[in-house]
């Protein structure tokens, strides 16, 4: 089903072939990154996220909402980025009189070290919310490895009881490879659609995501991002407007 739905996106979407390229030098040195010499083992992906919440606590102040909390991202196998400080896609329901804060944490697979935590404040009204990493040597993604991350709503000022509301995921840091560098500059092929074919989820949410907010009444950004959330069975966020987040300074583990 996956597959064939990748298919009708890149039928219907050519026309972005032009449109939504990004310079082979940023293809290739994404967060930094060296193009590998060999094309990597078969990778056995990423373990399966919680990419909506399963409930609330009994205790929760969170108002019920239409839509969850919801992260945009495939949840299933294969969550994956090339970039060394990747940006997350969140949609937030709530609005500012119902939320004191959202925290984002991300840690490395074995939860042992924290890697990044940030505080996002309320914004408004609810949207599509954005996270970057920040590009500083303590928060980037190594490459070949995976990393847990948790995005935690508090709907009250009272923390002590933990969160009121909390979905969780994987992310995982592939290498460039000189053949993956060869498709992403193949000005046939957008690339997303490629992105998308090797699992790099991500990129290809991050990609069309900025390339939409940057350009809202550009339909075929608008078509695109609807097809790609459709693809992630996320086609019910596709009305929801994309906000940019205030982020608090981050801290890691020493």
């Amino acid at each position: 089903m996956m597959k064939l739905l990748i298919h009708l996106l890149f039928a219907s979407v050519i026309a972005l072939a032009s449109m939504l390229r990004l310079p082979a030098s940023m293809s290739t040195e994404m967060g930094g990154q060296q193009v590998a010499q060999e094309t990597e083992p078969t990778d056995p992906g990423t373990p399966k996220g919680t990419s909506e919440p399963a409930g609330t606590r009994p205790e929760s102040t969170c108002p019920p909402t239409e839509t969850p909390l919801t992260a945009i991202n495939h949840g299933n196998e294969s969550d994956f980025t090339l970039a060394e400080y990747p940006i997350f896609f969140f949609y937030n329901p709530y609005s500012r009189e119902n939320l004191d804060a959202i925290e984002f944490s991300l840690y490395d697979r074995a939860e042992r070290r924290t890697i990044y935590r940030t505080e996002i404040e309320p914004r408004e009204n609810p949207g599509i919310i954005q996270l970057r990493i920040p590009e500083q040597a303590d928060y980037g993604l190594e490459v070949n490895q995976t990393y847990r991350w948790y995005l935690t709503a508090y709907c009250s000022e009272r923390r002590t009881d933990g969160p009121d509301v909390e979905i969780n995921g994987w992310i995982h840091r592939k290498p460039m490879t000189e053949q993956l560098e060869a498709e992403l500059e193949n000005p046939s092929i957008p690339q997303y659609i490629t992105y998308m074919n090797e699992g790099i989820w991500y990129d290809a949410v991050s990609l069309l995501a900025q390339s939409y907010a940057s350009n809202p009444q550009n339909q075929t950004f608008k078509e695109a991002w609807e097809n790609l959330l459709q693809a992630l069975g996320r086609e019910h966020l596709s009305q929801e407007p994309l906000i940019n987040p205030v982020v608090s300074g981050g801290e890691a583990d020493e």
